[in-house]
């Protein structure tokens, strides 16, 4: 009973935090070990997590158990946590782990004990709906967080489109993009496992249920005494936990040995191939019937001529300026098979393979080839080619800067009105919704939409695609 008023009595604490965003919520009990930080997390996935438990387990109390474990890892991890990585999904990714492993101990237990089974004629039982939510969290599992994220929570938790967007931190247009390709790519995954069903209906189907309150005060009272140090009440969920945490640290010190052993061989082999290759340069693919010339490259003076590149998929053009550097282009197509994106820079086309740990934002924020694929507008990029000039290994997507006088201002539909500063006296203005995480400021101070006004001076920047405004600045006149 202690557990629940104490819940109780923190529970206008608990409300004013479930206001925040997920990550905020993360910072605050990393730094402060906020207590309504962690029990507005409890209170926001513990019924996604529970769900996940109750289909893989047979019993409650081993479901029960899991939800714990899960949260006295993340009391651990909550630190290691990325920045744009989801953490719902997290969450749903620690528990899937756990409640596999308690499963899989049960089955060897009844195994063990039917000591009669072999003599027994063994039958297939029909597939139940049980059997569906196994399958299903097994291929939500098998799915890139990016895709498996927005999934878990418009489908599985119910939240709106905007609401997720908010909840991740991602753009609204991300959301739409992630959500519409994570349901085509899970619906491929359960064809393949012979379920026809519609995904939407399945998801939805198995949508997560309340859980009691006096079961997340329970887990929020456990965590907060493991966070302080002090003994668990919850022997089982423990075990699993510091189980689990064991396999992490264990895993984290075999990629840290394997990436020193890559970066010995690496400079081993960098040192091999400066010797056999000296001052070689192999340029990009280039087109020699194009009409206009290459922009100058350094002069280089290798010992032998250099090797033309093995054909790519993409058309034959011609090569970008100063290969191994940085520079400004727009990006015209992108061939998720074959890694390689088409620029366009100072009229020149050019294709590029991307590296293997090829680093891709949009709008500030890491994305992947495909989000690339899926933008549809041209937008302008900044590239970074890789040392010898034949791969990507940096490439960032941003939108133009539009300076302009606010026409009108919708703080309720988050618009804005702009009339661009051009020299046409008939140039139309142009209305732009504002990205749910566009920094608004005024005189370089932050404030809202609603305290902005008609007439002020504006400079905004467009998303990369051109449909939304992802940051302004108004200046007082």
């Amino acid at each position: 009973m202690d557990t629940l008023v104490r819940y109780l009595r923190n529970l206008v604490a608990i409300e004013d935090a479930c206001k925040l965003a997920d990550q905020a919520l993360l910072r605050r009990f990393v730094d402060r070990r906020d207590e309504a930080a962690f029990a507005a997390l409890v209170d926001r996935y513990a019924p996604l997590v529970h769900a996940a438990c109750r289909r893989l387990l047979a019993s409650e109390q081993d479901a029960e158990d899991v939800l714990q474990a899960t949260f006295l890892v993340l009391v651990r991890k909550a630190g290691s946590i990325r920045k744009h990585e989801s953490v719902g999904s997290w969450l749903y990714g620690t528990a899937y782990r756990i409640a596999r492993k308690v499963r899989a101990a049960e089955t060897r237990r009844k195994e063990r004990e039917r000591v009669v089974a072999e003599a027994q004629p063994i039958s297939v039982p029909p597939r139940t709906w049980d059997d569906l939510g196994h399958v299903l969290d097994e291929e939500l599992q098998a799915l890139p967080d990016k895709y498996r994220a927005p999934l878990l929570l418009c489908c599985l938790q119910g939240k709106t489109r905007d609401e997720a967007a908010r909840e991740l931190g991602w753009a609204l247009g991300a959301v739409k993009i992630r959500l519409e390709r994570g349901r085509k790519l899970l619906h491929a995954r359960l064809a393949r496992r012979g379920i026809a069903l519609s995904v939407v209906f399945l998801v939805t189907s198995l949508a997560t249920a309340a859980v009691p309150v006096r079961t997340v005060a329970g887990v929020v009272e456990q965590s907060m005494r493991f966070a302080a140090g002090q003994p668990v009440n919850a022997p089982a969920a423990l075990e699993q936990a510091t189980g689990l945490l064991r396999e992490l640290a264990l895993l984290t010190k075999v990629r840290f040995v394997a990436a020193i052993a890559a970066g010995v061989l690496a400079v081993g082999l960098g040192i091999g191939g400066f010797a056999l290759t000296s001052d070689r340069n192999t340029p990009p693919v280039v087109d020699s019937t194009a009409s206009a010339p290459p922009p100058s490259s350094p002069t280089v003076e290798p010992d032998r001529p250099p090797e033309p590149r093995p054909p790519l998929t993409a058309p034959p053009v011609k090569a970008p300026p100063k290969s191994g550097a940085t520079f400004a282009a727009v990006l015209r197509d992108v061939e998720p098979g074959t890694r390689t994106v088409m620029l366009r820079v100072r009229e020149v086309n050019a294709a590029y393979p991307l590296a293997a740990g090829v680093g891709i934002q949009v709008d500030g924020q890491s994305a992947s080839v495909a989000d690339l694929a899926a933008m549809g507008a041209r937008p302008r990029v900044t590239v970074t080619l890789t040392a010898d000039g034949t791969e990507v290994l940096g490439l960032s997507a941003d939108g133009e800067s539009v300076s302009g006088t606010l026409r009108a201002v919708n703080a309720g539909r988050n618009t804005i009105t702009l009339l661009r500063t051009a020299t046409d006296a008939k140039a139309a203005p142009a209305t732009w919704p504002l990205s749910p995480t566009a920094a608004v400021t005024l005189d370089g101070n932050p404030t809202t939409l609603a305290e902005l006004r008609e007439g002020l001076a504006v400079s905004v920047r467009l998303s990369a695609d051109g449909r939304r405004v992802v940051a302004l600045d108004a200046k007082s006149p």
